[in-house]
C-alpha cells in the first residue's frame, strides 16, 4: 500500500550458530488512480552458511492486484484494503535433478529461502505463488497514527533427490507469514512503526527443521525532499525455531503515475 516508488532495500541478517547474509531486493510499486496495482521485484543474497558459503540471485517476480481506500466517520479515519497475487523464478531453470551442478544450485535456492523468514518467496525453486491481503487504518491528522494487518499465503514445489538413483521428490512448500504494526509521525518528516510476526511453515527437512518464526521489528523513516525520497532503517529480532536478528536500510524515490506518463 501507500504511493507508486521503486525502492531498494538492503539488509545485513546474523542468525544464531547458523549463518549471516546480505541481501538486496529492487522493488518497483506502482499504484494507478483506478485502484489497480502492479508490482515487481528482484532479490540476490551473499549467504555465510556453517557449512557453505554462496552468492545466489534470487526471484524474478510480478504481482498484479487492487487497493480500495475510503474514509470512516466523515473525514477522521482513512482506511484502505490491498489484494494482489503473483509470483516468479529465476532467469535459468534450475531443474534438472540429475544433474549434479543443477542439483546443487536447487539446494543453495532451498537453504536461503530457509534462512529468509517472511521473504521465502524471493528464492522458492519451482514459481512461488503468493497471494496477499494488506488492511490498514489511520486518523487523519499531523502524526496520522496508524494499525496495518497483513497475512500472505506462498506455495511452491521444492526438489530433492537423496543418490543417482533415487527418485526425485517435489515437496509441497507451504509458506503463511502474518504480521501487525502500529505507528505514527513524531513530525511531517519522521515516521516510526513497531511491528510483530508470526510465520508458519510446512514441517520438513526442506525448510532446515524451522517451520515457527516470530519477529519483532522496529522501523524509522525520513521523509525528505520533500517527502518525495524515503529513508528507512530496520531492525528485527527473529525467535522460535530461528533465532538472530537484522538490520537494514531502504532507499525509496516516490513518484505518481502522472509523473511516469505525463
Amino acid at each position: 500500500m501507500g504511493p507508486s516508488r521503486v525502492s531498494l532495500d538492503t539488509r545485513y541478517r546474523s542468525l544464531t550458530e547458523l549463518a549471516t547474509l546480505v541481501t538486496n531486493r529492487l522493488i518497483v510499486h506502482l499504484n494507478h488512480t483506478s485502484g489497480v496495482t502492479i508490482t515487481g521485484s528482484y532479490s540476490t543474497a551473499h549467504v555465510r552458511h556453517i557449512t557453505d558459503n554462496f552468492f545466489h540471485a534470487g526471484n524474478v517476480q510480478v504481482y498484479v492486484g487492487y487497493r480500495y481506500t475510503g474514509y470512516v466517520l466523515g473525514d477522521t479515519i482513512r482506511q484502505g484494503l490491498s489484494l494482489r497475487v503473483g509470483g516468479g523464478s529465476p532467469f535459468l531453470a534450475d531443474s534438472n535433478a540429475r544433474d549434479p551442478e543443477d542439483q546443487a544450485q536447487v539446494e543453495e535456492r532451498n537453504l536461503t529461502a530457509a534462512l529468509l523468514p517472511f521473504e521465502g518467496q524471493t528464492f522458492g525453486f519451482d514459481r512461488p505463488v503468493t497471494t496477499s491481503a494488506e488492511w490498514r487504518m489511520e486518523l487523519i491528522g499531523c502524526h496520522a497514527p496508524f494499525l496495518h494487518l497483513r497475512a500472505d499465503l506462498t506455495y511452491w514445489r521444492g526438489q530433492h533427490v537423496s543418490g543417482p538413483s533415487d527418485p526425485v521428490e517435489h515437496p509441497r512448500m507451504w509458506e503463511i507469514p502474518m504480521s501487525v504494526s502500529v505507528g505514527g509521525f513524531a513530525s511531517p518528516d519522521w515516521g516510526f512503526a513497531l511491528a510483530a510476526g508470526l510465520e508458519w511453515r510446512t514441517p520438513g527437512d526442506e525448510w532446515q527443521g524451522r517451520s515457527l518464526v516470530t519477529r519483532l521489528s522496529t522501523t524509522v523513516e525520513w521523509r525528505a525532499f520533500p517527502g518525495r525520497f524515503h529513508f528507512v532503517l530496520h531492525g528485527t529480532i527473529y525467535t522460535g525455531d530461528l533465532t538472530g536478528w537484522t538490520a537494514g536500510l531502504t532507499l525509496a524515490p516516490q513518484f505518481t503515475m502522472k509523473d511516469v506518463f505525463e
